[in-house]
């Protein structure tokens, strides 16, 4: 009786202790926050309130941070200052919204206080050619000003001189160089790592062409897909140093003339890649210190007190931009800007997804609000779950339906169930280096009764019916895999025919270019996939001539945090940057495109009838 009481005294005594740590767990954290709070509102409404956009005079420095993305705008007080907060040069930024940078290079044209565009592109890390060509555009339109725009960078790779190529004037540190050796893509396969793991898996394919499931059935690439692959590559190289070459007004030789002669080049000149860079014409002047460059200084005038040029960061002015707009009148928007941007799955949130819900609720929003005369349906995705594709085409189907016109504009990727989504438009707009097409499904069900045999753990069941047999602990019957290659016909079928009612083609021309063959933009076109070559401004050309609209204002949908909710955003990502900012930029990129384009894909494949529209060549081309 004594050793149950003292255990009742002790547990109580634990009991206690866990509460009291809680207790002090708790009050620490609503201390943080009182003071994180102040902290915010001191930099979001007081510092900022005191300032004046027109009080800045100099350059607007494009010192992008991180990548691009097709998600909509992060143009928000919380967003910007968080990255003032927890760092003052915002080197935790992992992403910026494409429509955000075009914005505010627009607004910058037209502003007296900014004398000139600086693109400053050490910590740029690789996007998309059709993003670099949007935001090239909005350079040449902002130089129509007669303000001069520079690009600096201690070093260029290709996506950062591609975007480089834009501006009046390129200047490299004389201790960089230009790396522009052509694009690549590298790709995991999983075939022996499953039967190392006694994983057995069922693999279906409807479309010889379709590529995606090949990481699964082998160990390398086969050579038809290496073909297709290879082409793909030299379309979009070719269309990359042709732009190059045309902003830079020199040959496509100077940029880079083949292996061979490249090497040659170098070695002629005792390997001086800055005067490799020179004579051909890739750079326009070396520097040592951009920030007291005296031509800069010159022209944009001399802080004192930072002892740098007049300046203003791209992120700052996007918070003077925002505090700006937030007290001019709410007008109602009339066109809702919809973003599918990555994998597209149901049920699955985190980045580069897609979640069928999300966007469907947001098609929803639209179509119930009579304000809302058309959406624009930006596509970024490679696809994903077939049932996922299928509820958002559903939902758009509606919207098309209440006399709401919808056009597509692609971005760098619109495949498989990006394509799938795309057949509920009214027109469609890609760009020439979009890659789209591959019209083609495969399923794949992977199943553990070889790896739980293998630790003693063993699977028994009963069922009235072989179909209702299903179990991810046993083998599949046959009966089962019957029935699931019959429902993949279907579905193949069934995309068939959503793309000739959109593409107003017979079933047999459609199959012609189907049968999971990937396609460039510019091909797209030439088969009749899209209507049009263009980008996001064509998109929105499209939809005001489609309404009857001549003044857009866009409702972006963009995703709205709470509070507590953005704090832990903005902790996660400083803490992060904690950890990765020592290791080379390259290799932490390659990694963490490794893990969320290709092993992800072994965890979050969700479908419930394990049917996929999907194209994983699609990505990764560096």
């Amino acid at each position: 009786m004594k050793k149950i009481k003292n255990i009742i005294i002790l547990s109580i005594k634990y009991i206690l202790k866990v509460l009291t740590f809680i207790k002090k767990m708790v009050l620490n954290f609503l201390f943080f926050i009182t003071i994180f709070s102040i902290f915010f509102l001191y930099f979001s409404y007081y510092k900022n309130e005191t300032k004046n956009i027109n009080e800045y005079y100099g350059a607007l420095l494009l010192d992008l941070k991180g990548t691009v993305t097709n998600e909509s705008s992060f143009l928000s007080l919380l967003h910007q200052n968080g990255n003032q907060i927890f760092h003052k040069k915002n080197s935790n930024i992992e992403k910026n919204s494409l429509f955000d940078i075009i914005y505010i290079i627009r607004f910058a044209k037209y502003d007296s206080a900014i004398k000139g565009l600086i693109l400053k592109l050490d910590d740029f890390k690789n996007t998309d050619l059709e993003s670099l060509e949007y935001i090239g555009k909005t350079i040449k339109e902002f130089k129509e000003s007669k303000k001069p725009v520079y690009a600096v960078s201690n070093e260029y790779n290709q996506f950062q001189y591609y975007l480089a190529s834009f501006c009046d004037f390129i200047y490299l540190n004389q201790a960089g160089q230009i790396n522009i050796n052509g694009f690549s893509k590298n790709q995991l396969y999983f075939k022996k790592f499953l039967e190392n793991l006694n994983i057995h898996t069922y693999l279906f394919r409807i479309g010889e062409y379709k590529s995606a499931i090949e990481p699964f059935m082998r160990n390398s690439m086969s050579q038809e897909i290496r073909q297709i692959e290879c082409n793909l590559l030299n379309s979009l190289w070719n269309y990359c140093i042709t732009s190059i070459a045309k902003n830079r007004n020199i040959p496509k030789e100077n940029i880079f003339p083949g292996d061979k002669l490249f090497i040659e080049k170098i070695k002629k000149n005792n390997g001086n890649y800055i005067k490799y860079a020179i004579d051909n014409k890739l750079v326009d002047e070396i520097f040592t210190d951009f920030w007291t460059k005296e031509e800069f200084i010159k022209k944009f005038g001399f802080n004192k007190k930072n002892k740098k040029f007049n300046f203003i960061s791209i992120y700052n002015y996007a918070n003077l931009i925002f505090n700006q707009k937030k007290y001019q009148k709410k007008e109602k928007k009339n066109i809702a800007v919809i973003t599918a941007n990555g994998l597209i799955m149901n049920g699955v949130k985190g980045n580069n997804i897609a979640e069928s819900q999300t966007i469907i609720e947001e098609i929803r929003k639209a179509r119930l609000n009579s304000n809302i005369k058309g959406i624009i349906l930006r596509i970024n995705s490679p696809g994903g779950s077939v049932f996922a594709s299928e509820l958002i085409r559903n939902e758009l189907v509606l919207l098309k339906k209440s006399n709401k016109p919808i056009v597509v504009s692609m971005g760098n990727i619109a495949a498989s169930g990006g394509y799938w989504i795309a057949t509920a438009s009214n027109y469609i707009i890609g760009h020439p280096t979009t890659i789209t097409g591959s019209i083609g499904i495969f399923g794949i069900i992977h199943t553990f009764e070889k790896s739980l045999n293998k630790i003693g753990i063993y699977s028994n069941e009963i069922s009235n019916s072989k179909l209702s047999n299903f179990y991810y602990t046993k083998d599949i019957s046959k009966e089962y895999l019957e029935n699931m290659e019959l429902n993949l016909k279907n579905y193949y079928q069934t995309f068939l025919k959503y793309v000739s009612e959109s593409r107003q083609k017979n079933i047999k021309e459609i199959e012609k270019i189907a049968r999971g063959r990937i396609w460039t933009g510019l091909e797209a076109y030439n088969h009749g996939l899209i209507d049009q070559l263009g980008n996001f401004d064509d998109a929105m050309n499209k939809i005001k001539e489609l309404t009857g609209i001549k003044h857009e204002i866009i409702d972006w949908n963009f995703e709205n945090h709470s509070f507590f909710e953005n704090i832990y955003i903005k902790l996660i990502g400083f803490y992060k940057s904690l950890f990765v900012k020592n290791l080379n930029n390259n290799i932490y990129k390659r990694i963490n495109n490794f893990f969320n384009e290709q092993i992800r894909l072994l965890f979050i494949m969700n479908d419930p009838r394990n049917s996929y529209a999907l194209c994983i060549y699609c990505t990764n081309i560096y």
